[in-house]
């Protein structure tokens, strides 16, 4: 046997069980490419070699940490070439001691190595203190200091650094220039696991939608939506903040050890770069919802935010005391937003166990329904009937809670005006943007109930903010615009907001449809023809009644003008 010091990369691929499970050959046809044209020619190109592969992971040795580190940053930076299936890696660099027997190595430099590599992002290289020095005078690349960390069954704490790839503005955002807010504005970054271990990443997205559901509640301040912020991790406060044109942006990360968990949270000022409130919270993890409570209240008071009346008991809550319910909770939301069909069952089984553990809470109900309700709006449900008897049933019992929180609420409005019960869906409604005013969600539906009873410019304002509060929007927002727009007989704008939605979707009828009701509103029957003739590709079988069952409309005069122009567009009966 031989000791040497030796410079260590690890690597591996995030959510290999995952991709396995959906596609186990296409993932293994996908990991062999990336092992042929990726990983052996940077490992051989840098003086490297594979010392073992671990089905979905490798471990590489160097002569030196420059040339592992500069490995690393090729491999990251790989740009996937169009039709292949994109693989993101977690890795790290380590300069150890190690024990070497034949062409094997092992020892507290290859442990080392592993744990360390579960601390970065994904797309991130993080870096010992050790492998750092050798490369931070010879490497042109930017590294963060992301602190001291325990390592498991290693003594002493180790000094981490973290070199992240540039990331790109999602597509849709890129020369896009929002206008700005009056009131106080943030973005809630995704949550950093920092425990060591990937399985804990739903204790980081748990708390993090903990604080953005209390933040939502509060009616001076205007909050990003998540589906948006999950889209910017990996960026920093300053990249993320700006994009948005948003005033602030909060981070944070997540450390745990048993039961407790440490909370570290920097809320930026995005136009100076400044941070403007800092601090790190030590706590049981039964007691995060107190801490959540806490980091809330620190950040409303850096922000200068002020609660009005009656807001403090609806922003302040201390809803799971029970750690089993508290884990269920976290576990499902990190599930809900995977926003897939699997991530959505699987999130209804944790969350009907925060309903069966905690059944005087809203908060299981509430999210119970969510899960019912995006499976019917995805079309994700093999039973839409089911799903909707459930999302209401479920949304029924949260909304009828002194804690309810909105969310059930806007369920039950969308949920009423499929029946017909306008005055029910209205009220419903204004209960889900009282309870939630800056929610994506809760503006856009309750703007589609407006619509469908004639309030058209009421609509059209909720409709708009739930676009602003969630520039990464699915095209059902802008389909809602669109119709709200026809509806009210401003055909221009139905057409431009019709087309942004067929844009993003083309295969969304409904909104062809709204497009061939504008271009005849506008007086251009053939340009109509083009819509229907697109409305017949994609279903062939279209009906104009059967359409027009699905449109509640209050006013039946509405409804008779939509069949008129359709009909004479060319849409069959």
């Amino acid at each position: 046997m031989e000791r040497r010091l030796a410079a260590l990369l690890h690597a591996d691929v995030v959510g290999y069980s995952r991709l396995m499970s959906r596609d186990e050959a296409g993932t293994l046809r996908t990991l062999k490419r990336y092992e042929a044209c990726v990983i052996e020619p940077a490992i051989s190109l840098h003086n490297g070699r594979i010392v073992k592969r671990m089905g979905d992971g490798y471990l590489a040795e160097f002569a030196s940490v420059v040339e592992a580190t500069e490995c690393a940053i090729d491999w990251q930076r790989h740009q996937t070439a169009e039709g292949e299936q994109p693989l993101a890696f977690r890795m790290s660099v380590h300069l150890g001691d190690v024990i070497v027997e034949g062409a094997d190595i092992y020892g507290d430099g290859v442990n080392i190595s592993a744990r360390l590599e579960a601390l970065a992002e994904p797309g991130c290289i993080v870096l010992s203190e050790d492998a750092y020095r050798q490369v931070r005078d010879r490497i042109p690349a930017q590294f963060h200091d992301l602190g001291e960390h325990k390592v498991k069954n290693i003594p002493r704490a180790v000094r981490v650094w973290e070199w992240r790839c540039r990331v790109a503005v999602p597509s849709r955002l890129r020369n896009v220039s929002f206008p700005p807010i009056e009131v106080p504005s943030i973005v809630i970054l995704p949550f950093r696991n920092l425990t060591g271990d990937p399985a804990n990443d739903y204790l980081a997205d748990g708390f993090r939608m903990d604080v953005q559901n209390a933040l939502v509640r509060v009616s001076g301040l205007f909050i990003i939506a998540s589906g948006t912020a999950y889209a910017f991790r990996g960026f920093s406060s300053e990249e993320a903040g700006s994009t948005l044109n948003v005033q602030y942006a909060l981070q944070g990360i997540i450390r745990a050890a048993g039961k407790r968990i440490r909370v570290s949270a920097e809320l930026t000022e995005v136009a100076s770069g400044r941070i403007v409130w800092i601090d790190q919270f030590d706590r049981i993890l039964d007691d995060s919802f107190e801490l959540q409570d806490e980091v809330t209240k620190r950040i409303l008071e850096a922000m200068n935010v002020k609660l009005i009346q009656g807001e403090q008991a609806r922003v302040w809550h201390n809803a799971l005391k029970d750690l089993r319910a508290l884990e269920a909770f976290y576990k499902g939301v990190h599930a809900f937003y995977q926003m897939n069909r699997e991530g959505m069952q699987r999130a209804r089984q944790y969350f009907e166990r925060v309903a069966e553990i905690r059944p005087n809470v809203a908060v299981g109900a509430t999210w119970v329904t969510m899960t019912h309700w995006f499976d019917l709006q995805r079309g994700w449900s093999d039973l839409p009937k089911r799903s909707k008897e459930l999302a209401r049933h479920w949304a029924e019992i949260a909304a009828s809670m002194p804690d309810a929180d909105g969310q059930a609420h806007s369920a039950l409005s969308y949920l009423y005006l499929l029946e017909r019960r306008f005055d029910e869906a209205l009220a419903a409604g204004r209960c889900a943007v009282a309870n939630r005013p800056t929610c994506a969600y809760a503006n856009c539906f309750y703007g589609n109930v407006l619509h469908y009873c004639g309030e058209y410019e009421r609509a059209i304002h909720h409709i708009r903010l739930a676009i602003r509060t969630q520039p990464l929007h699915p095209p059902f927002y802008l389909h809602v615009l669109a119709g709200a727009h026809r509806a009210k007989g401003d055909f221009e704008a139905a057409l431009l907001a019709s087309k942004q939605a067929v844009e993003l979707n083309p295969s969304d009828v409904a909104s062809q449809v709204i497009l061939a009701s504008a271009y005849m509103g506008l007086g251009a029957p053939d340009m109509a023809q083009e819509a229907v003739a697109v409305i017949q590709q994609i279903e062939p079988a279209f009906s104009v009644t059967r359409f027009m069952e699905g449109q509640p409309y209050r006013d039946a005069g509405i409804a008779t003008q939509y069949v008129s122009e359709l009909r004479s567009a060319g849409l069959s009966a």
